[in-house]
């Protein structure tokens, strides 16, 4: 087991745009940070706008961050070279996550016994990993805990469900059975989700495998209701239960957990099904899954679209493939 470090550190985490898929991507870093400092008070300083771990990811940063600094206007004008720091307090700590030569060096004028950047390949840093940087996002950032001795191989996550919020996953789920299987069909942008007719079909082939599919849908998702509930009917719809009247990343993650495993294309839900540390089957089109992938500690299967062709339309990863896929993650967790 990992040695926890029990000083009182102040560590401060600055992020430049911190929005939903931004956010989500970082959760592995501070649980990985917390679990290693556990006294630690932690500053999350999102120095050019808001950040979502102050409003829809708040169930998340409730349990590991311990003072949030959103709007700050720090990192983003040459004149800031030039004047006092706006934060004059000291830390024990600053990790950098974003890697823009000039928002570092405004970093660097803050107060601090350790400053941690992968800038430049780690030039303004004062200290250094000893092999190369990770291509994966989220790796790319548990490196930068790794430096000050937090573990890359994580449980995710600690976060408990509030009894509101298990009575409502008891009273949504009351009926079902059978085990389940989170499926998110939507992503930000079109060229990212895999065809509907595709996930029809996964959720018949679920369903003849006893398996229940549930599908969350999210505002964009909102015009195929009708249509998954006409042609999967067995399947459950949690974020639109007349229980739910404002779905929030949270009802997605707490009512995710329940699931066996997760399929998703390359999206914030998924990424937020990944972090309910269930096992994930992820669909990737235009992006790469060694970038992109995101992270947990069960299975993580990725399918890229270019795999079968030589284009990286994601409509070419094969329906079959996706049942082979399932049959393989069901093997090796069952």
């Amino acid at each position: 087991p990992e040695k926890k470090n029990l000083t009182k550190k102040k560590i401060l985490i600055y992020v430049g745009l911190d929005l939903l898929g931004d956010a989500i991507i970082k959760v592995p870093l501070i649980h990985s940070i917390r679990s290693h400092f556990p006294n630690a008070k932690i500053t999350w300083l999102a120095g050019k706008g808001e950040t979502a771990f102050n409003n829809s990811l708040s169930f998340i940063s409730d349990n590991l961050i311990d003072e949030i600094l959103e709007n700050q206007n720090i990192g983003s004008k040459v004149i800031e070279l030039f004047k006092p720091p706006k934060i004059k307090q000291e830390f024990d700590i600053i990790i950098d996550t974003q890697k823009r030569v000039l928002t570092t060096l405004i970093l660097k004028k803050l107060k601090t016994r350790l400053f941690i950047s992968q800038t430049a390949n780690f030039l303004f840093s004062d200290i250094k990993p000893a092999e190369k940087s990770k291509t994966n996002l989220t790796k790319q950032l548990l490196s930068l805990g790794q430096l000050i001795g937090a573990s890359n191989r994580l449980k995710l996550p600690i976060i408990k469900a509030n009894r509101h919020t298990k009575e409502l996953t008891k009273k949504i789920f009351h009926k079902t059975l059978h085990k389940k299987v989170s499926i998110c069909p939507g992503a930000s942008v079109e060229k990212k989700c895999w065809p509907l007719k595709n996930y029809i079909e996964i959720a018949k082939y679920l369903y003849s495998k006893k398996l229940i599919p549930v599908f969350f849908l999210g505002p964009n998702e909102l015009k195929n209701y009708e249509q998954l509930k006409k042609e999967a009917p067995f399947s459950i719809f949690p974020l639109q239960n007349k229980l739910i009247k404002t779905p929030t990343a949270a009802h997605t993650y707490f009512l995710s957990k329940q699931s066996l495993f997760g399929i998703a294309n390359d999206s914030g839900c998924g990424h937020l099904l990944s972090i309910s540390d269930i096992p994930m089957i992820t669909l990737f089109g235009p992006t790469k899954a060694s970038k992109f992938q995101p992270y947990n500690s069960k299975v993580n299967m990725p399918i890229e679209a270019f795999q079968f062709s030589n284009s990286t339309k994601i409509e070419n990863i094969p329906v079959s493939v996706v049942k082979k896929t399932i049959n393989k993650l069901l093997r090796t967790i069952r």
